[in-house]
């Protein structure tokens, strides 16, 4: 699920993966990252890319279509 389809949801967990690059605004993002981590009523857990556990020389994170 997007955070954009959580919207006005509420979840007990909510589990964010977050790219190091993500393109638009940082203001964007902000609301972005704000939206998905108040959607969770007890535990969020924020995955963040790390470029130096590429080992496969591919992006750990599928690109949205």
């Amino acid at each position: 699920m997007t955070v954009h389809q959580a919207k006005n949801r509420e979840f007990d967990s909510v589990i964010v993966l977050w790219p190091l690059q993500i393109q638009g605004s940082s203001e964007r993002h902000r609301r972005l990252l704000y939206n998905a981590v108040t959607r969770a009523k007890k535990q969020v857990i924020v995955i963040v890319q790390d470029p130096k556990k590429d080992r496969l020389g591919k992006p750990p994170f599928a690109p949205v279509s």
